[in-house]
């Protein structure tokens, strides 16, 4: 007789975060994550009393996937242009998931208490490293941060629902050309103050 495999709740995360990666939330059963693993659904129900604290584990787990991968640079150097294009990117490359973390409600986002995908604080730090914006205070900053999230998903989400393909330069171009116009515009209202 074959050893019994042992599925943990590691296992089981990992698996309903391949098939969100994949299918969003429409696939989503005990039944597709007991087939992605190999098993029946006895040992996610013996794991999690129900499949809605499944989704809430997945969902953070995939969070953490994407600003890993897209957010962060790996231990580089991460700019405040570079967290937007990397943004835009997990758009294009990751549909699914990013519909569902960013287009489904399911992550919370809340531009007046500066609650983003990314961490709003380390953001901040970086931009006040900018010669253009150095001398402004933490509230011209985040109202700029706050115009580049705007844009910045609204670019996202009008990609990830195109067949275009997109490289990297002209994300890049069309984030620069967005920042340095509303950069313009908050240096000049600050002149005039």
């Amino acid at each position: 007789m074959p050893p019994k495999t042992t599925i943990n709740k590691e296992d089981v995360i990992k698996a309903a975060f391949e098939l969100m990666r994949k299918e969003g939330l429409n696939g989503f059963s005990a039944r597709n994550v007991g087939k992605q693993l190999g098993c029946s659904t006895q040992p996610i129900y013996s794991l999690f009393k129900n499949m809605r604290l499944l989704e809430n584990e997945a969902i953070e787990y995939a969070a953490k996937y994407t600003t890993q991968k897209y957010l962060a640079l790996n231990g580089e150097k991460q700019t405040f242009l570079d967290t937007g294009v990397g943004y835009v990117q997990m758009a294009l490359e990751e549909k699914a998931l990013f519909n569902l973390l960013y287009n489904s409600g399911k992550v919370h986002v809340d531009m007046r208490r500066n609650i983003y995908p990314v961490n709003a604080v380390q953001l901040i730090e970086d931009m006040k490293k900018y010669d253009r914006l150095k001398g402004l205070n933490e509230e011209v900053l985040y109202d700029l941060l706050n115009d580049m999230w705007v844009f910045t998903h609204g670019l996202a989400v009008l990609l990830c629902n195109c067949n275009d393909a997109f490289n990297e330069n002209y994300i890049r171009a069309r984030i620069q050309r967005v920042g340095d116009s509303i950069i313009e515009r908050i240096l000049k209202e600050a002149i005039e103050t």
